[in-house]
């Protein structure tokens, strides 16, 4: 069998402790090989710099103060380490182009990088990484997934990050196909979520279609919810089925989900 790459990324701040732990963790079920990108937005004069309000001086001692602790980890574990250290817009672009070499993403919680660069990152790993990304939380699991809630829409995205999980989840792994609606939306007699699950179920897995109704809360959370509520290991959404202007104005429930805090992993593939 081919053994996977996993890309871990970490930001420099204090807050990020742990993290490169964590994808560890969650990379041991699959023995995956890991490797810990660290991840610097180089402070540039009247541009954006992550953290804020930092002075060259006080980036330069927690960068390497960072580096110590993950070439420390990457000895004691075996992983690898990159570093990835730019003005904004060429960090992004470089963490793109080494993205492509990986077949999974691993990525901290909101608690856990600085926000603003967190969420330019998944914005263009998404887009043009070609990869699965999984948004973690703050501790690695101790097995594959073997309960996973998909968010289903019948579109693209929802398809292709269902057919991503497959690569992650256990061998004989349950799917709880969730279509979230409105209270007052009409059911199909058949609906794709019935196809797939077929589909799943040919392939050995335990599969069902559900409704979930959406009252005063959002899709997002509506779904979240539910797979919380299941004992889920591992939530999976398409990302970015509406345009990103669409997304920046109304929202969706890709910009709801990797804004905010979750205590299930999600992977999000488009």
């Amino acid at each position: 069998m081919t053994k996977r790459a996993i890309l871990a990324l970490v930001d420099p701040s204090e807050a990020s402790e742990g993290s490169a732990a964590a994808a560890l963790a969650f990379a041991g079920p699959f023995g995956a090989d890991v490797t810990v990108g660290l991840v610097a937005a180089v402070p540039v004069p009247g541009d954006r710099t992550f953290p804020p309000h930092l002075s060259k001086q006080q980036f330069n001692e927690l960068l390497e103060k960072k580096e110590q602790q993950t070439w420390s980890l990457a000895h004691a574990s075996g992983c690898e380490v990159r570093i990835f250290i730019d003005p904004v817009d060429a960090l992004l672009d470089a963490i793109v182009r080494a993205a492509r070499c990986f077949d999974l993403i691993l990525l901290g919680p909101v608690t856990a990088f600085d926000r603003d660069l967190r969420l330019m990152l998944i914005e263009k790993l998404l887009l043009h990484a070609g990869k699965p990304l999984v948004l973690m939380t703050g501790q690695g699991p101790a097995h594959r997934p073997a309960r996973v809630v998909v968010g289903w829409d019948g579109g693209t995205e929802a398809s292709i990050a269902l057919d991503r999980a497959l690569e992650w989840t256990d061998t004989h792994a349950r799917f709880d196909l969730i279509s979230v609606l409105p209270m007052n939306s009409p059911l199909s007699l058949r609906s794709e979520a019935d196809d797939m699950c077929a589909r799943l179920t040919r392939r050995g897995h335990a599969a069902v279609s559900s409704i979930a109704r959406r009252g005063h809360l959002s899709t997002a959370a509506t779904l979240l919810g539910r797979a919380v509520a299941e004992s889920a290991d591992l939530v999976v959404v398409g990302g970015f089925g509406h345009s990103r202007l669409r997304e920046a104005l109304v929202g969706g429930v890709t910009s709801e989900i990797i804004r905010g805090e979750h205590t299930l992993p999600v992977l999000i593939a488009h």
